[in-house]
C-alpha cells in the first residue's frame, strides 16, 4: 500500500514557509536578549517605510493564537499580547530597521486582525534612571508625518516603559519633542 503525501503539500508549504521567518537559534521567547539600542532617533521611520531594510535591521517573527495569547521580543522590544486580543492565528512581526535607533515596526499577518479587543502591550527596555525619569512612548502618524506621544508607564523596578496598543504600527521610545 502506497501513501500519498498530495493532500499534505499545502500544508508542509505553509510550515516552509513559517520556518523560513522563525529563527531557531535566537527564540524571542527567551528570558534575556542582550541590550543593543542606542538612544539617537531620525525624523521618521526612514527606509524602512519605503520597504527597504538597513544590513543591520532585525526581524522577529512569531505565530500567535489571539484566543491564547503570546510574547514576542526582539532586542529592547517586548510586545505583550493578551488572551482574548483577537480572534484566529496571526504571524506577527518585530522589526527592528536599526538597532542605533530605539523604534520598532509591529506588523500583523492577515492585517485583518491588526485591531485589538484587549489591548497589547509594547515594552522598550530602559537603561538608565534618566530614561526612565524622561522617556516616553511615541507613535508615528503616517497622516501627518510626525510622531505623537502615546500614554505609557515608566517603571524604575523592570526598567521598563509600558504602553497599551490598540493596533499595531510603528513607535519609538525617548525624550518628548523630538
Amino acid at each position: 500500500m502506497r501513501m500519498s503525501l498530495r493532500p499534505y503539500l499545502g500544508l508542509l508549504t505553509i510550515l516552509a514557509f513559517l520556518l523560513l521567518f522563525v529563527g531557531c537559534s535566537k527564540s524571542p521567547l527567551s528570558p534575556e536578549q542582550p541590550a543593543g539600542q542606542e538612544q539617537a532617533f531620525s525624523a521618521g521611520p526612514g527606509a524602512a517605510n519605503a520597504g527597504l531594510l538597513s544590513a543591520t535591521a532585525k526581524v522577529v517573527t512569531g505565530t500567535v493564537n489571539g484566543l491564547l495569547g503570546g510574547v514576542i521580543r526582539n532586542g529592547d522590544w517586548t510586545v505583550k499580547i493578551p488572551a482574548g486580543s483577537f480572534s484566529g492565528i496571526g504571524l506577527v512581526s518585530v522589526t527592528v530597521p536599526d538597532p542605533s535607533v530605539r523604534s520598532c515596526e509591529l506588523g500583523i499577518f492577515p492585517s485583518l486582525l491588526n485591531s485589538f479587543r484587549v489591548p497589547v502591550t509594547l515594552s522598550c527596555r530602559l537603561q538608565s534612571a534618566d530614561e526612565v525619569r524622561d522617556f516616553t512612548m511615541q507613535w508615528w502618524d503616517p497622516s501627518t508625518q510626525t510622531w505623537k506621544v502615546i500614554p505609557c508607564v515608566n517603571d524604575g523596578t523592570t526598567m521598563s516603559s509600558d504602553a497599551p496598543l490598540p493596533h499595531f504600527s510603528t513607535y519609538r521610545c525617548g525624550k518628548a519633542g523630538w
